[in-house]
């Protein structure tokens, strides 16, 4: 990304790189960018990039100035600097909360202070008009996405934690918003001076959150270097800004059903007195919405007992649950169910079972084994997908006709496999 026309020379220097400099010292690097010796000019030139944009007068005098060659390459600094991040500011971190419960949100505020005599950019949108525009959940996410690659979160062990970011097919909004910011350069410009702030919402638990499980102290700082490829630069971490470190205490710790390396949800089966149940654990660190409105196709979730021997293969669907129309889908059926929590999806005898398998080979029931497959189109990206058809149809449940939660889980998902025996 901060590349220069004609790349740098890798050879070794031992003159710093990064620092202050004097006007003086500016104005003989800025000439050197023109010296006959190709050491000094890539020394010159890499040194005003450890200057930075405090050397931006001296450059734009020489970018229009009589010679070719010290202009060329004042240019090209000049675009480099133009990509520069957090150049001359200060950045401070501190949470909304000094500590919360695992499941409790808490704020991250980041403050910028431009205490340099220059613009400086930072990589978030710092216009009131802009930010008002955004709903609330587009705004929390592209706010931590604008700042996650130059955050370091750490867990009371000083391991890393990772940012999660839910599924965005689920809100058109979030996806264009998301989308938006891929596209082209993000960012705004703090005048000198100058000074913002920005507000990480729900920081640990949003659409796009620093999942905080554990019980004890988390560090979060900002630690910005450009991304030269130079290596020179990048071993001086010329240009790099640092936060102080925030913390938080967390004091009550999540379940130990809920995942904390980011393992999805699962549906898993268990043997009891008169058959089998198939139940759907939530692992995720937030509640999710299960369809148990079961039929052959979305609107409804496919649920079905799966059993196996050799190459025989039997299925058992629920059929005292299917639904035939949209009359039969009812909003009870959506079922919440809280982080690291179960529920039942099914039951089957064992009686049913065996009968299922009676007269097929193999004939021993105890050399069959047995699973449970669930799945659910029936989402918010479903729904935005079905367009008109759904909000134009009278006869269409009136869950169907507003957008669904987010939170409905779309999925697939197979169980653990058991052998088909009933007692002991």
């Amino acid at each position: 990304m901060m590349a220069l026309a004609g790349s740098l020379a890798q050879g070794q220097d031992d003159r710093p790189l990064v620092g202050p400099a004097t006007p003086d010292e500016i104005a003989a690097l800025v000439k050197a960018l023109g010296d006959p010796s190709y050491a000094e000019r890539t020394y010159a030139t890499r040194r005003l990039c450890g200057v930075g944009p405090s050397a931006g007068e001296a450059l734009r005098a020489a970018a229009s100035g009589d010679d070719a060659e010290v202009a060329m390459r004042a240019k090209q600094l000049l675009a480099v600097f133009d990509q520069l991040l957090f150049a001359g500011v200060e950045v401070t971190l501190a949470f909304s909360r000094s500590s919360v419960a695992w499941s409790e949100p808490v704020d991250l505020i980041v403050t910028v202070e431009n205490k340099s005599a220059y613009p400086a950019r930072v990589s978030f949108d710092v216009d009131p008009a802009g930010r008002s525009s955004r709903t609330a959940d587009a705004r929390q996410v592209i706010d931590v996405l604008d700042l996650a690659d130059w955050l370091m979160v750490r867990a009371p062990d000083g391991k890393n934690i990772e940012l999660r970011v839910d599924d965005l097919n689920g809100d058109a909004t979030v996806l264009a918003a998301v989308q938006e910011r891929a596209a082209g350069s993000v960012g705004s410009v703090v005048p000198a001076g100058g000074r913002v702030e920005l507000t990480l919402a729900n920081f640990n638990r949003g659409w796009a959150r620093y999942p905080l499980l554990d019980k004890g102290n988390y560090t979060v700082m900002l630690d910005y270097t450009p991304d030269w490829t130079d290596s020179a630069l990048l071993a001086a971490r010329a240009g790099r800004v640092s936060s102080n470190a925030a913390v938080v205490q967390i004091t009550e710790a999540a379940p130990p059903t809920v995942a904390r390396d980011g393992s999805p949800s699962r549906v898993f089966i268990e043997q009891v007195a008169e058959g089998f149940v198939a139940r759907f654990e939530n692992r995720t660190d937030r509640a999710v919405i299960l369809n148990t409105n079961f039929g052959m196709a979305p609107p409804f979730a496919v649920g079905q007992w799966v059993l196996e021997a050799g190459g025989d293969r039997r299925e058992i669907g629920l059929k005292d649950r299917l639904g035939s129309s949209f009359k039969d889908y009812q909003p009870a059926g959506l079922v919440e169910i809280a982080p690291g929590q179960s529920a039942e999806v099914a039951r089957l005898p064992f009686a049913e079972a065996q009968k299922v398998t009676a007269g097929h080979t193999p004939q021993d029931a105890g050399a069959w084994e047995i699973h449970f497959s669930y799945a659910n189109l029936c989402d918010r990206a479903w729904q935005i997908a079905q367009g008109g058809m759904l909000l134009g149809n009278a006869d269409v449940p009136a869950i169907l006709r507003e957008p669904l939660p987010p939170t409905v889980l779309g999925t697939r998902l197979t169980s653990n496999r058991l052998p088909l025996r009933s007692g002991g």
